[in-house]
């Protein structure tokens, strides 16, 4: 038996599927992942339908930030994304530490 080495790319991957939605700053938290906009680049050429939506927040020193929040709205119709997911269950955080390091996370804690 064979261990398979999980990627930052199928985290994030696994992720979308499960949540569907994910902003760069979970991604840096939850999975270490700084360039997310590659994995997104690299799934949207598979076939993946993700939505970028522009936020605005303020940073701890009250500039403005802007930033995107991915949202997947399907993935191409294969058996591929539903093997993943299951695969990747298990390494999946719980909607609690999803919570904790929500999009708003940042801001709050600049904001103390």
């Amino acid at each position: 038996m064979s261990i398979k080495k999980v990627t930052k790319h199928g985290k994030v991957s696994a992720h979308l599927l499960k949540f569907k939605t994910i902003t760069s700053w979970q991604a840096i938290q939850l999975y270490g992942h700084t360039r997310i906009g590659q994995t997104i680049l690299v799934l949207r050429k598979k076939g993946w339908d993700i939505a970028t939506v522009e936020k605005t927040a303020h940073d701890r020193f009250s500039n403005v930030c802007n930033y995107a929040q991915y949202l997947l709205n399907a993935t191409p119709k294969d058996e591929k994304s539903l093997q993943l997911l299951e695969e990747l269950k298990d390494t999946m955080p719980s909607n609690k530490k999803l919570k904790d390091v929500g999009e708003y996370q940042q801001q709050e804690l600049w904001q103390q």
